[in-house]
């Protein structure tokens, strides 16, 4: 796998652009960096959530307050931007934000992460693990709102953890020690969700690696900042389920796991399951070992 992931990145023009203003600091640097901008990030959306200083409303109720924290996010993108044009002194596509093929790049990341997740649905309900309870009564409004919302929320974390964190570390560092870190920082962030696990753990891990590996077989943030969205989507507003052990979502449909388990999930929801610990190998062997990705993908 290791021997694929070389021929992966052997033309990886995001790592290129960002090395054309040398190579980086060490790896300490790198993590504490990063881990001074979270700690920040933390308590900027806990100002914003709780203390309603610079709000216009005070959210009343948690739907409210999801999608609040996930329209807030929209300023940490831009925060990130400044820092990388202003402080760094580099261009945006240092961090995967290419020009080409950005429209159809994101349309087809978001297939990938409707068929990802639509994989784990249809293996659960098939195996008796999710049941379908019938279709929600969410207004088309906050629906379209809440899907806005994800893509805002998706690409933080991808233009944070991967664009900014894995490339600014693969500067001076191996690309593997970056996509190991990023995807351990990538972990620790969910920590503190409702109904975290030890399975939930691996599997978040993985989705970081999925990503990673998209990143660099696609050489954009488009893709993977697409296939994450769709994803969180899906699990919530399409199918209902918790996303990372949050419920308070509108849905469109309404699927529930039957019991707790192993198999289908805990509270965590569908991603504590050992159905997509199957799914997100089976997308990280596709994504390293397909060889015609690239060539499929433009």
């Amino acid at each position: 796998m290791l021997e694929k992931i070389t021929w992966i990145h052997d033309d990886f023009i995001t790592l290129n652009e960002a090395r054309k203003d040398g190579r980086g600091k060490s790896l300490l640097v790198e993590i504490v960096k990063f881990a001074i901008l979270i700690i920040l990030i933390e308590i900027f959306l806990a100002a914003i959530l709780d203390g309603g200083a610079v709000l216009l409303f005070k959210p009343a109720t948690e739907i409210e307050k999801n999608l609040l924290s996930m329209f807030s996010l929209a300023i940490i993108i831009l925060v990130i931007i400044g820092i990388i044009k202003f402080g760094e002194k580099r261009n945006l596509r240092s961090i995967g934000f290419s020009k080409d093929r950005a429209v159809s790049s994101y349309i087809k990341g978001l297939i990938c992460g409707f068929v990802m997740f639509g994989l784990v649905v249809s293996i659960g309900y098939l195996t008796g693990q999710y049941k379908f309870n019938g279709f929600g009564s969410s207004s088309i409004f906050i629906i379209i709102l809440f899907f806005i919302g994800f893509i805002i929320q998706a690409m933080h974390e991808e233009v944070v953890l991967r664009g900014w964190m894995f490339v600014s570390i693969s500067r001076k560092n191996s690309m593997y020690v970056a996509m190991f870190v990023s995807s351990i920082v990538f972990v620790l962030i969910h920590m503190a969700n409702s109904g975290i696990d030890l399975l939930s753990l691996v599997n978040i891990f993985l989705v970081a690696l999925v990503f990673c590996v998209m990143f660099l077989r696609y050489d954009n943030i488009w893709f993977c900042g697409a296939a994450h969205t769709m994803w969180n989507f899906a699990e919530s507003c399409l199918f209902g389920f918790a996303v990372s052990g949050k419920t308070a979502y509108p849905t469109i449909l309404s699927f529930s796991q039957k019991n707790f388990s192993i198999l289908g999930g805990g509270s965590f929801g569908p991603e504590s399951s050992l159905i997509t610990t199957v799914v997100l190998i089976l997308s990280l062997a596709f994504f390293v070992f397909y060889p015609n990705i690239k060539k499929s993908l433009k």
